[in-house]
């Protein structure tokens, strides 16, 4: 029985890995956006990095039950 316990552990933590870092990748694609089209990145650039690096993160962790 704990096997199957640390497997779900296991499902959940790389689960978890995935979800920060496609929330990571978000935040680098409007970084390299706002690069190109700003010539830089201000401070309502890294406000907005964060933003979507963490809804992306918390989408992805919500939507994981309802695929099971």
């Amino acid at each position: 029985m704990a096997s199957g316990l640390a497997d779900a552990n296991h499902d959940r933590a790389a689960w978890v890995a995935v979800a920060v870092a496609l929330g990571l990748g978000g935040g680098w694609v409007v970084r390299v956006h706002s690069v190109r089209r700003l010539g830089g990145v201000t401070g309502d650039v890294f406000g907005a990095l964060v933003e979507v690096a963490a809804t992306i993160t918390l989408v992805l962790l919500a939507a994981k039950p309802a695929w099971r």
